[in-house]
């Protein structure tokens, strides 16, 4: 008997020391709880309201089936950046919606506070103020769920100035407001994209052959729908003067409009010698570029203002910003700085400006942070025979694209896929480009039996994830002060396709430079770690392993403020009885179950 009762207390004991390596495990437990519950009012109420709205039955078990068909209702065209998207909004109006229902009924917000609460809802979202308008959203969901009587008649006894008030709000919701509320705008999407994209023209008198498809070129890349951007940068170099650089906001017609026209007035004229200011027009470029852009140079000769080569690289390398070179076919002089440039930056070199097929295929391609690479220098490079070079590389299951640009003019390559299958790639311009929408997870390999080659590669991915902190038991709307410990709590909805075997970790980015690093481990339905916040601004990044074994990195579009960095999702960490789930025990309560359960043993021992 004793013996059996030494083996039983020692696995509980251990049952409790594995539940400590969870930081705050006993908080995040009931945390956890109320997630769920709020979680599930959060997408019960969103399929009523659309089921109200269209007037038909919808399926709200998975989100990205619900977010598909929402869309669709909607006429909007469902993308994986959309669906990250309408996860962020979620989690937004969960943790809000979680954090009221969290509150002892004395703090709660009150039917009296309905009517204002509409009122400052509406007025928040018109402005455009969208995390304001979800944070009250999600309190009006948790006090609509509370309040939720047993039956048809309770209700109509119960009813009162504030209820109706809220019963109207829910019943008169309409596609537009849910548009904005869940992220589903494609405006707001696209806002999202903070990059622009800056041209640099040379205009002088030798270009007059080549101006008029460079107004082509650029007239028909902007008017297009193939890129999105929040600006666009247009200015023009000559010598011995440049032009003075503009900004134009994508999302403005007058603002494109005057692009256009600016293209448009943009004539061959001046120069005289060879080498031109090129580089001081690219420095105006960089003078109003955002962040992980791109700019493209189109000229026809080489830099007279070679000593500001490194001003340019140092400069776009501070932005991330990637410049790319469209040289004439007849270039003037040698090309050594421009390439010197592309190489730094990640940029590429076309040797070509009325290439309209080059032109296209790169526009393609240019939403994305393009990194140009050689086989020459590729830690990748595999040769299978001694005339064939090839590159390899993996998709994860994160991936929604992969895009190879190559530029080997000539060249036949083949690219196989993870599933054995081949197609055959014929760059018959400056470069050549291979797309596959639909990725298969494993390894991808490109080769070209005509030597080496230069490439890019993108493989975008799109991985949800929303981060919250906790400190302590008690609800905070102030960040910790700066060096102060606090837990880290990370949700995803692709929590399954993450592999528990390999470190997982979230890095803190501030203008691309790491600051801090918080290891991640399973939790209570979060992925969660100890981390101490910066009194900066920063961004996100989540990497780690997939479960077929390949890693992933995933950076957060959002720029995080330090100084308000928890203001609607630090919670108040209670269990009230009206939150927990029936016939479930709280988090607490299991635990002083068991001190009791090993105290009743070891009297019985003694």
């Amino acid at each position: 008997m004793k013996m059996f009762c030494y083996i039983l207390i020692l696995n509980i004991l251990l049952a409790l020391t594995s539940a400590q390596n969870c930081p705050q495990e006993i908080e995040l437990c009931s945390y956890a709880s109320n997630r769920m519950e709020a979680a599930d009012d959060v997408r019960e109420s969103l399929v009523d309201v659309l089921s109200t709205v269209f007037n038909t039955t919808i399926d709200g078990s998975n989100d990205r089936e619900l977010y598909e068909t929402v869309s669709d209702m909607l006429g909007i065209n469902a993308t994986a950046d959309g669906f990250v998207q309408f996860q962020e909004a979620v989690n937004e109006i969960t943790v809000a919606s979680s954090q009221e229902c969290s509150k002892p009924a004395s703090e709660r917000i009150g039917l009296e506070s309905v009517g204002e609460l509409v009122t400052n809802f509406t007025l928040l979202l018109d402005a455009g103020y969208t995390s304001e308008a979800r944070e009250i959203y999600g309190q009006l969901l948790c006090l609509n769920s509370l309040l939720q009587p047993a039956n048809e008649t309770s209700r109509k006894k119960r009813m009162s100035g504030g209820r109706a008030a809220l019963k109207d709000f829910f019943d008169n919701l309409n596609g537009e407001v849910i548009e904005k509320i869940y992220a589903l705008s494609a405006n707001e999407i696209a806002e999202r994209r903070m990059q622009s994209l800056a041209f640099v023209v040379d205009d002088t008198g030798s270009m007059s052959e080549e101006i008029d498809s460079v107004r082509r070129l650029i007239k028909s890349f902007v008017t297009s729908l193939t890129y999105t951007v929040s600006s666009y940068i247009y200015t023009t170099f000559n010598d011995p003067e440049v032009g003075v650089p503009m900004k134009y906001i994508s999302t403005n017609t007058t603002h494109l409009t005057a692009l256009v026209e600016a293209v448009n007035n943009t004539i061959a004229h001046g120069g005289g010698d060879c080498a031109e200011l090129g580089m001081t027009g690219i420095l105006n470029a960089l003078s109003l570029s955002e962040p992980d852009s791109n700019v493209i140079v189109l000229t026809d000769a080489a830099p007279k203002d070679v000593n500001r080569t490194d001003e340019v690289i140092q400069s776009a390398m501070e932005l991330h910003n990637s410049i790319h070179f469209f040289l004439s076919d007849n270039f003037c002089e040698n090309d050594t700085e421009y390439v010197e440039v592309a190489m730094a930056t990640g940029g590429i070199i076309v040797n070509s400006i009325t290439d309209f097929e080059a032109f296209a295929i790169f526009a393609n391609m240019a939403p994305e942070q393009l990194q140009f690479d050689s086989t020459e220098t590729s830690d990748d490079q595999t040769k299978r025979q001694t005339d064939e070079v090839c590159i390899q590389f993996a998709a994860s299951a994160f991936t929604v694209a992969v895009n190879v640009l190559v530029m080997a003019p000539g060249h036949i390559l083949n690219i196989t896929r993870p599933s054995g299958e081949s197609v055959a790639l014929n760059v018959s311009s400056s470069i050549g480009t291979y797309s596959d929408d639909t990725p298969q997870v494993g390894e991808y390999m490109v080769c070209s039996n005509m030597g080496d080659f230069g490439y890019v590669l993108s493989a975008p991915t799109a991985l949800d994830f929303f981060v919250e902190y906790l400190e302590g038991t008690v609800s905070s709307h102030q960040p910790p002060p700066e060096g102060t410990p606090t837990t880290v709590l990370v949700s995803t909805s692709r929590l399954d396709d993450i592999s528990m075997d390999s470190p997982i970790n979230l890095s803190l980015i501030n203008d691309g430079v790491e600051i801090s690093t918080v290891p991640l481990m399973l939790c209570s339905g979060f992925l969660t770690g100890n981390a101490v916040i910066p009194n900066t601004t920063f961004q996100y990044q989540l990497r780690g392993t997939d479960v077929h074994g390949i890693t992933f990195e995933q950076t957060s579009n959002r720029l995080v403020e330090a100084t308000a960095f928890d203001e609607r999702v630090v919670t108040q960490l209670q269990c009230p009885t009206p939150t927990r789930r029936p016939g479930s025990a709280g988090p607490l309560e299991c635990s002083a179950r068991i001190i009791m359960a090993v105290l009743f043993l070891l009297a019985l021992i003694m």
